[in-house]
């Protein structure tokens, strides 16, 4: 430090005042907190070590406890702000006769008696047919289609519609059932099937100490169970329903398992605990569950598990209270729910707070670090009145320390300490964007929570998990912003144990792109991460502690969806890209790729096909279930928006792309794509239809030598060779039709049901 004594003016340069006003803002915030807080939170942030639970499972004994734990989280501004902070319920339901849960290992027990029966196969052996495209085999999902063989099964709008495909010329619908509420997904496993439709329910509720009932609304997911033995007359003998939103569903044999969730608020009143019933009955409010972690908005999370053979009376729910989850994946035995990580309000108060203590004094002369130590111990000692009055003092250190620099040590003070703080915040902002994945083991009608792990980076979709060995394997893409350096986006493989630890890491894959498609293999992944060129990444993941990049394949444009062909060939399914005038890359048309994967080191293209121009599209771009690929049939058959290159004008004297929807039928060998043939729902006036034509193909199957093609309005059959149309079979699709329109509910055809005017009263604790 320099020992004349400089003139004030011009001293703080630029820098400084930046970091000067940071500084402010840091006590200001710190100013927020108690300083045993700050202390505690400083040095994990520090060592960024940014875990902020214990990561023990607990349970709410009472509603008034949930209620008191929203309300803590939310005046600690955990929880959101404005109208009150998002709550997302999710439930872990288990249908069986007696649950029991174990709080150390968090087990629902239940009956393990069930009988063994096949799940998938035919009605009628021998039967040639396709079924939903899944990304594990033996975990069945449901879709809006299924087929057994014989018939196909069908949700159209508010109607479950089954036909006879015993013959496809002669292919008819046997019978319509209404379904009530939203119907969304179904699964068919030999004389039963079960139908989740999203509903809402009427409930009352009493406040503490209060006589009157209030009405509200609830949302709920149903699961419709019927015996089909009768297709002509499907017979519903039981429902279940949990409040939430529906999700996602998985079925393993037997069992069904279903997740819900439900968008809550707090705004300071109840918030009761959901609800479980059968046939419209409340049989219970599950035990709800929780961790200490904080979460900007909380989940209540819901997976279903029940026998679709047994009748059974009890109805049991369990409810996990997580962050917002938007990815499912599942294996035969565990199931992950994951979901981004978020940090309270009060994390980046300590983080300003802990960057200035932490980073910025230490690279201050040691006689300030002394001075400002002595006002830290003053103000933790009580001799200040407020954390304001600590700053006053430390920002007149400061200012003297700058005032007695000449200007060449200042400069380079600064410069330093900005180089610092920085590189500090790219590090606290990679490590802040992680994601939670929670296990719950599965067998039969078991549920286990195994426990929680987390990772770097977010993902992408269910294709970023997969589990082998016990291990679970995970393919993420980081991506944060700092002011300094902008925008950072890279990618990583993360290798967890059966303990949810992680065992092996690659980082910093591709920086600057995004991951766009994942596909596991085996010991293999195939990655595909974008930004003006694709490159397909070869990664062995054979030594699970040790995963290794082996090779890469640069082509243009990009896979969003990659599927296996057998184990030397996989089909990647994207868009077509070009460089612009400009610089930029634009998408083109819908682009199929044959990638010849033999040599794991040394990928190759085989063959490619384009489909449309600019603003072509297909529904399995995003949609895995509308894929169809048999290879014992060289069968591809993808669902296709063609926008062409050609404009024509339309009756109204104006010009625009031509359009056209329906399906492309290929043939697809190990040296690529033929074009066998196309299939159109659309009627001739419909060619420069809008996006959710009625007419679009959404899904596609085959029986035998017949292919199936699937819009909202229509089914057609073609011959499985020729593409030459053979039926047209009109499904009762109605314009005018929207969810939950109309109040009206279809005769349920249960015994003994309890009437639907009955008041439910839920107390409010």
């Amino acid at each position: 430090m320099g020992n004349k004594k400089m003139s004030t003016k011009n001293v703080l340069g630029s820098s400084f005042v930046w970091i000067l006003i940071l500084l402010v803002i840091g006590l200001f915030s710190f100013s927020m907190c108690s300083t045993d807080t700050v202390k505690k939170k400083t040095s994990s942030y520090t060592s960024l070590e940014l875990d902020l639970s214990s990561g023990d499972v607990k349970k709410f004994t009472s509603s008034s406890e949930l209620n008191e734990f929203l309300k803590e989280q939310s005046s600690s501004g955990n929880s959101g702000s404005g109208f009150g902070s998002g709550v997302v319920r999710n439930t872990m339901t288990a249908f069986d006769g007696g649950v029991d849960v174990m709080e150390s290992s968090m087990m629902v027990k239940t009956s393990a008696e069930s009988a063994d029966k096949s799940s998938g196969s035919s009605s009628s052996a021998g039967v040639d047919y396709s079924s939903t495209n899944v990304q594990v085999k033996g975990v069945d999902e449901a879709d809006f289609v299924k087929t057994d063989g014989d018939y196909i099964y069908i949700l159209s709008q508010n109607k479950l519609v089954i036909i006879d495909s015993s013959s496809g010329r002669e292919s008819s619908i046997v019978s319509e059932i209404d379904v009530f509420g939203n119907p969304r997904d179904l699964f068919v496993n030999e004389d039963r099937l079960v139908i989740f439709s999203q509903d809402y329910n009427d409930v009352y509720q009493i406040s503490e100490f209060d006589f009157k009932p209030t009405k509200s609304r609830e949302s709920q997911t149903i699961a419709y169970v019927y015996d089909i033995s009768n297709h002509k007359k499907p017979e519903l003998i039981k429902d279940y329903s949990v409040t939430g939103n529906y999700f996602q569903s998985r079925m393993v044999g037997d069992y069904i398992y279903f997740i819900t969730n439900e968008n809550i608020y707090y705004y300071g009143g109840p918030v009761h605990f959901p609800a479980a019933r059968q046939n419209g009955v409340l049989i219970n409010r599950p035990e709800v569950f929780y961790f200490d972690n904080p979460e900007t908005n909380y989940n209540y999370q819901t997976v279903a598990a029940f026998n679709i053979f047994e009748d059974r009376e009890k109805f049991n729910t369990k409810t996990f209270l997580l962050g917002y989850s938007n990815t499912l994946y599942m294996s035969e035995e565990n199931i992950y729910i994951s979901y981004q990580k978020n940090y309270p309000n009060t994390y980046y108060q300590y983080q300003k707070v802990d960057m200035f203590f932490k980073v910025v004094v230490p690279m201050l002369p040691g006689d300030i670090q002394n001075d400002i130590a002595e006002i830290e111990e003053d103000l933790e000692q009580g001799s200040m009145k407020s954390h304001l009055e600590a700053w006053d003092k430390i920002s007149l250190v400061l200012e003297n320390m700058y005032n007695y620099m000449d200007e060449d040590e200042k400069n380079t003070l600064v410069k330093e300490m900005g180089e610092v703080v920085t590189d500090y915040e790219a590090k606290v902002e990679d490590e802040r964007s992680r994601t939670v994945i929670h296990k719950l083991g599965i067998d039969r009608d078991i549920i286990t929570y195994k426990g929680r792990g987390e990772v770097r980076g977010t993902l992408l979709n269910q294709f970023s998990l997969d589990e082998k060995d016990s291990n679970l394997r995970v393919a993420t893409t980081s991506r944060y912003y700092t002011r300094d350096l902008g925008q950072m986006t890279y990618s990583n493989v993360v290798v967890l144990d059966s303990d949810m630890k992680t065992i092996g890491e690659i980082t910093k894959i591709a920086p600057e792109e995004r991951i766009y498609s994942t596909r596991f293999m085996g010991d293999k992944l195939y990655m595909v991460t974008f930004k003006q060129i694709d490159p397909l990444f070869t990664i062995d993941l054979s030594d699970p502690e040790n995963p290794v990049i082996v090779g890469q394949l640069k082509v243009p444009g990009f896979s969003s969806y990659l599927h296996p062909y057998d184990e030397d060939l996989l089909i990647g399914l994207g868009r077509e890209t070009y460089v612009n005038e400009h610089g930029g890359v634009q998408t083109k048309g819908i682009k199929l790729s044959l990638f010849d994967v033999s040599d794991f080191e040394n990928p190759k293209e085989v063959d490619t096909l384009v489909i449309g121009d600019s603003g072509s599209h297909s529904i399995a771009l995003d949609e895995h279930k509308a894929f169809l690929f048999n290879k014992e049939k060289n069968l591809l058959v993808l669902p296709v928006r063609e926008v062409s290159e050609r404009y024509e004008t339309d009756k109204n004297g104006y010009f625009r792309n031509n359009v056209w929807n329906g399906a492309y039928v290929l043939t697809i060998t190990s040296n690529g794509f033929d074009v066998r043939g196309k299939v159109s729902h659309s009627d001739k006036d419909d060619e420069y239809s809008y996006w959710n034509t009625p007419f679009n193909v959404q899904r596609s199957l085959f029986i035998e030598d017949s292919l199936y093609t699937f819009s909202k309005s229509r089914v057609l059959v073609n011959d499985l060779g020729t593409v030459e149309e053979l039926n047209s079979i009109d499904l009762p699709y109605d314009k005018q039709w929207y969810p939950f329109k109309t109040y009206y509910e279809p005769e349920r055809n249960l015994v003994d049901t309890i009437s639907t005017e009955s008041i439910e009263l839920v107390e409010i604790k």
